[in-house]
């Protein structure tokens, strides 16, 4: 679907994997896009400095 005025890219619902990279170790890992924008802990350090690799 192409709604004129954009450039046709539609948003990730909810409970689509988004990928997120650790600035504080650099583990890369995927998340399930949550409904509100909630801090991301890193699985492997802990870390809330958690960054997502595409912006919507």
């Amino acid at each position: 679907m192409n709604i004129p005025g954009t450039n046709g890219f539609i948003p990730p619902k909810q409970g689509t994997p988004v990928p997120y990279t650790c600035t504080a170790c650099g583990h890369t890992f995927t998340q399930k896009k949550q409904l509100l924008p909630l801090p991301v802990k890193c699985p492997k350090c802990g870390s809330m400095k958690c960054i997502s690799i595409v912006s919507w």
